[in-house]
């Protein structure tokens, strides 16, 4: 039961590691800054993966992240469609208080952000490119609170249902993800010749207890959680046995993340 379901967004988080302000605003000055910070790499992102390194591109004009994505922990990356299912979320990400002074930055520099990620396993590669002129957009029209978590739940819900049905572990398989008004769920359908949800349910509060606070005890998710918790969301991690229609949740509300 210590697997869970990856959230979509996480591989999105990494875009919001900010460098340190740039105080004069000039290229010459954000160069030296990305330098310092790629002095610290490799940096965990928790369960995500690592930051390898950060670099600027000169010719694109690019703060170029380049990232392993844990396929251990998050089998269901979609490296295939991931820049499509990616890019109507990123305003939504860079609308927030805790990224107006790197857009703000990125806006006075006129650079642009790509970033690069590798999976731990497969060696699979894909890139995120957001150029300068959508940063400027961004800087300039940012969405309101509700339009940015609208968008959020509307991302996390459809990017995760189109995973379905997927195999978490041996006997859990990912049927369904929706918004219940005042959570996202993630419903898991459990095998009751494998688990026995009787003996489960007995020890719901243990179970519960183990799994949230490895949860919350991954950077990723709580960023994630923080940014589903603006739209007054929490997270339900559900596992239903089919024959006894028993079931039981782990529970992540909005107030953990904050």
């Amino acid at each position: 039961m210590k697997k869970y379901f990856a959230l979509s967004l996480l591989p999105l988080m990494a875009l919001l590691l900010v460098l340190p302000g740039c105080a004069d605003s000039k290229i010459e000055t954000l160069k030296k800054e990305i330098a310092k910070y790629n002095a610290t790499c490799p940096q965990s992102l928790g369960s995500l993966g690592r930051i390898d390194s950060v670099d600027y591109d000169e010719d694109g004009r690019f703060v170029v992240y380049n990232l392993t994505v844990n396929e251990d922990a998050f089998g269901f990356f979609d490296f295939d469609g991931f820049e499509e299912k990616a890019r109507p979320v990123l305003p939504a990400l860079l609308s927030g208080d805790d990224s107006k002074k790197f857009v703000e930055l990125m806006t006075d520099c006129g650079v642009g952000l790509k970033a690069k990620y590798r999976g731990s396993k497969s060696g699979r590669k894909v890139e995120l490119e957001i150029p300068a002129s959508d940063i400027k957009e961004m800087n300039e029209n940012p969405l309101t609170e509700e339009e940015s978590a609208d968008m959020i739940i509307k991302q996390t819900i459809d990017s995760n249902k189109a995973l379905c049905p997927a195999e978490i572990e041996e006997g859990m398989t990912l049927i369904d993800v929706f918004d219940d008004g005042s959570n996202i769920v993630f419903l898991c359908d459990v095998d009751e010749e494998i688990y026995d949800m009787e003996v489960l349910s007995d020890n719901a509060v243990e179970i519960e207890n183990e799994i949230k606070s490895e949860l919350l005890g991954d950077d990723m998710i709580n960023t994630t959680g923080k940014y589903l918790a603006r739209a007054d969301r929490g997270i339900i991690y559900r596992y239903a046995g089919k024959e006894s229609g028993l079931h039981i949740d782990v529970t992540l509300t909005p107030y953990d993340f904050r």
